[in-house]
């Protein structure tokens, strides 16, 4: 029992999941995890469609499968006849959820934001920017947000930054992490040896 207390503390050694490609958002989200819902969005031109690119190639290389890459929950259509878009994407939510779990292996999708982003000052996106997206901020495991802040501010120094915000993580911590965005050629990479990270609580 002695022993045991005067052990020294050591992590649990959880099992790493499927590799983002980003050193500095892995060590926020242990990579993928199986069977869950992890939605990615932003308003255009923020850099989705190649992030998503970035981590399924990066799931590739690695040899991380299965995982499921969707571009864009919006364009998904539904079964039946929802009576409104935003039913209809909660449907479609609903339907993603189930398909990490019956899967067990994670589902990345990407999704559009409301243009309530534009009219704040700030315009960094919030969670409840998610809600014309039917039931997705509930069902998601993990939402992360991209902003540039280049794009507002043609004047901003660097402008090769993105920010990824992990605004919910349901099975672990919060956080930022800003990465090199090299929007000539799609491509992400870590900002040093680990990007610029800034964790919160989950």
């Amino acid at each position: 029992m002695i022993q045991q207390y005067e052990r020294p503390f050591t992590p649990l050694d959880e099992t790493n999941g499927t590799t983002t490609g980003l050193a500095g958002l892995d060590l926020v989200l242990n990579g993928f995890q199986n069977s869950e819902f992890i939605v990615v969005a932003a308003r255009p031109s923020m850099g989705k469609t190649d992030t998503l690119n970035h981590f399924a190639l990066s799931a590739g290389w690695n040899g991380h499968l299965p995982i499921i890459f969707i571009d864009y929950l919006q364009i998904i259509r539904p079964d039946g006849n929802p009576a409104n878009q935003t039913q209809a994407i909660g449907q479609i939510s609903a339907d993603l959820k189930n398909m990490a779990k019956e899967f067990s292996c994670p589902v990345v999708v990407l999704s559009q934001l409301s243009r309530a982003v534009e009219q704040r000052q700030d315009k960094r996106p919030l969670m409840s920017d998610l809600r014309d997206s039917g039931n997705s901020e509930q069902d998601a495991d993990v939402v992360a947000f991209l902003y540039r802040a280049d794009y507002y501010h043609k004047e901003s120094i660097p402008a090769d930054e993105l920010e990824i915000d992990i605004a919910k993580h349901r099975n672990g911590p919060t956080g930022k992490v800003v990465v090199t965005y090299i929007k000539e050629t799609g491509k992400l990479q870590d900002m040093g040896s680990m990007g610029r990270q800034r964790s919160g609580n989950g």
